[in-house]
């Protein structure tokens, strides 16, 4: 079986955040992103640019570390969130090295990129991949 990943080139990215936008759109989660809470999202400062996103490890810590499996690493890749059996204890958000997972206080839920996996299943890319003008996903 295929293992997917994004891989990013910073020097093509222009931080323009059609990525995020476009994952907004793909996941209908507005009122999220109005809270400050994406899936993925580049900030650029005087340091560089910064991407924002799962980086659907190898040995996830979070998938390890969640104490009813709401987190799962998929054989093809993707670290996958499961809603349904998050308890929202934030265990994730606090072992994450990269401080990926959002804590939604409003859902007492948690917000994390999926790598698109309903898309990647359909043999498409990500959103996000799709959509960056300057092909740096």
């Amino acid at each position: 079986m295929k293992e997917y990943a994004v891989l990013i080139d910073s020097t093509y990215c222009t931080a323009c955040n059609t990525c995020a936008y476009r994952c907004i759109q793909e996941f209908r989660y507005h009122a999220q992103a109005a809270k400050g809470l994406f899936r993925t999202f580049v900030s650029a400062n005087d340091e560089g640019i910064y991407h924002k996103r799962c980086m659907h490890c190898l040995e996830p810590e979070c998938v390890k570390q969640c104490p009813v499996n709401a987190l799962t690493k998929t054989e093809y890749g993707p670290v996958l969130y499961s809603a349904d059996t998050c308890i929202g204890c934030q265990t994730c958000v606090k072992v994450c090295p990269f401080g990926i997972p959002q804590f939604d206080e409003g859902t007492k839920k948690i917000v994390k990129c999926s790598l698109c996996a309903h898309r990647v299943g359909e043999g498409k890319q990500p959103a996000c991949v799709e959509v960056c003008p300057t092909s740096a996903i």
